[in-house]
């Protein structure tokens, strides 16, 4: 995918992750060794209606990837994003515009782009990468294998992002899960679990316009081979709006960092069974 070949208000948006080594760590015969990870660089296309809401419209498309990312491999991914795009003609700029985001909220403030093309970027994590665990730098070897895997993960999350439809029921689980791992707090990651909870038991109850707690628990009981007994499902519950509705007595934490935990591994068998069931895995 070229800028040329996209009509006005369609973007390209690209993500890359990069592996934090030093240039110079592996030696054969007192000579460096460079190294070339050749990793898989997110691509996806996306149309925007409005130029004016095209800062946002892109950070949500990064965002929908970096979950994506975060829910495969299991922990957050550093990535960096550029985008590019079609946009009505403004002339070429006396002063070209440099692309930045605020760092906080990764919202891209200015388009360093040129007459009909529009280029914004944003990033999340350290902007040094990724930086493998110290066992893996022991060896190239050691550091190939696991640069391997990560490679075989983000196409694995390439693939989910094309097959899965944008804001369907599965994609919302899968997001939360994998923005779960981005949250700050224990409180944050239960809610964005408990999301993806309820985004699945919607694809166990299509025609129902609301969803009640014993659906919740039925879609966990058929799905999930460990499933929550009664007893435990009605204290998640009651944590769930004490978390939602009210600031968690002191009390609570570790009960809630618990289920928390727990919450990660039925939501996350859960969207397994899902992906299984609609063959996309």
């Amino acid at each position: 995918m070229s800028i040329d070949s996209l009509k006005e208000g369609e973007y390209i948006v690209k993500g890359h992750l990069k592996i934090d080594v030093p240039d110079f760590h592996f030696y054969k015969n007192d000579d460096p060794i460079f190294l070339d990870f050749n990793l898989h660089d997110f691509l996806l296309k996306t149309y925007v209606s409005d130029y004016d809401k095209a800062p946002y419209h892109l950070l949500a498309v990064a965002e929908r990837i970096r979950d994506y990312t975060a829910y495969v491999c299991k922990i957050p991914i550093p990535l960096s994003f550029y985008m590019s795009g079609k946009r009505p003609d403004m002339g070429f700029p006396i002063f070209p515009s440099p692309m930045f985001y605020d760092g906080r909220t990764h919202l891209p403030f200015s388009d360093g782009g040129f007459n009909d093309v529009a280029l914004f970027n944003t990033g999340f994590g350290s902007s040094n990468g990724l930086k493998p665990p110290l066992e893996v730098m022991k060896s190239i070897e050691k550091l190939a294998d696991w640069s391997e895997n990560i490679n075989t993960n983000l196409m694995l999350a390439q693939n989910l992002l094309d097959k899965i439809e944008d804001n369907s029921p599965l994609d919302i689980a899968l997001r939360s899960v994998g923005k779960s791992h981005w949250m700050e707090t224990v409180e944050e990651r239960f809610k964005c679990r408990w999301r993806a909870i309820e985004a699945v038991t919607r694809i166990d109850n299509p025609n129902s316009s609301r969803i009640h707690s014993s659906m919740l628990l039925k879609t966990i009981e058929k799905r999930v081979k460990d499933p929550l007994n009664q007893e435990d499902f009605n204290r998640f519950r009651e944590l769930r709006n004490i978390i939602t509705h009210n600031l968690p007595p002191h009390e609570s934490s570790r009960e809630i960092h618990w289920a928390t935990d727990r919450l990660y591994f039925i939501a996350s068998e859960l969207i397994e069974s899902v992906l299984k069931e609609e063959g996309i895995l």
